[in-house]
């Protein structure tokens, strides 16, 4: 978890929302139930708590994989016409 001294920095509500979330490995969504909030807005008080203890606020949910790129579907047949050399065009 976070060290002592920048736990001394946080509200109770931000304390407990960060034990929540990063010793128990809690979702927002059982947070908020906990603490009788919506989910955004244990986003947000997650949000504040990491900017008052100093650490950067990258909490955009998980990175996504890029997107695959398009490539466009070749017949099977021309394929093996290529590889025979009998495609003309």
């Amino acid at each position: 978890m976070l060290p002592h001294r920048l736990l001394k920095n946080l509200t109770d509500r931000q304390r407990q929302a960060m034990q929540m979330r990063y010793a128990y490995g809690w979702r927002l969504q059982q947070i908020a139930w906990a603490m009788g909030t919506s989910k955004p807005s244990v986003l947000m008080l997650l949000r504040r708590a990491h900017r008052r203890a100093g650490f950067p606020i990258g909490l955009k949910g998980r990175i996504r994989p890029t997107k695959p790129r398009n490539i466009g579907v070749v017949s099977l047949l021309r394929c093996l016409r290529t590889d025979r050399g009998l495609d003309r065009s």
